[in-house]
């Protein structure tokens, strides 16, 4: 069984085949003495991992400073958790801001790696009516205009 648990399978998995509980296949790994890994730990370490991929990828599109510092300290010290990280950076940051800028500075480098700059994420706002489609002021028909030559039959 703790091969199978080696060579990648899930603690459930591994249940499953042998219709035990989760918990008494990891209670008999750690009863035998053997290392059993909590599944968080697992999903830390692989999103991490690929984390740290991204931020490799990252660094060669990035040219902002405060950006590519988060960057360098996740592929410097790809072990550490966020907030070890933000400790670590100069000057230290909460867990929240460390991660804020992680984020801008993964997602600022896959929108010039897609080469469309993010148009399916956030489209482009206008910045005057014209562009918007909306009628000027002076071409807006005020509440009372509109409602003064209803015909009788239409209000009723």
């Amino acid at each position: 069984m703790y091969h199978e648990y080696e060579s990648g399978r899930t603690i459930a998995e591994i249940a499953r085949k042998y219709r035990l509980s989760p918990q008494a296949v990891a209670a008999r790994f750690r009863k035998l003495g053997l290392a059993v890994t909590a599944a968080n730990t697992v999903r830390s370490e692989n999103g991490r991992s690929r984390q740290c991929a991204a931020a490799q990828l990252a660094l060669t599109a990035t040219t902002v400073p405060e950006l590519r510092a988060v960057l360098e300290l996740r592929v410097q010290h790809p072990d550490l958790t966020l907030a070890d990280l933000a400790a670590k950076h100069d000057p230290p940051l909460t867990k929240s801001a460390y991660w804020s800028r992680l984020r801008r500075a993964l997602r600022a480098a896959d929108d010039t790696s897609s080469g469309d700059a993010g148009a399916d994420r956030r489209p482009r706002v206008a910045s005057t009516p014209s562009e918007t489609g909306a009628l000027p002021p002076s071409r807006v028909a005020s509440q009372d205009e509109t409602t003064s030559g209803a015909r009788e039959e239409d209000l009723s």
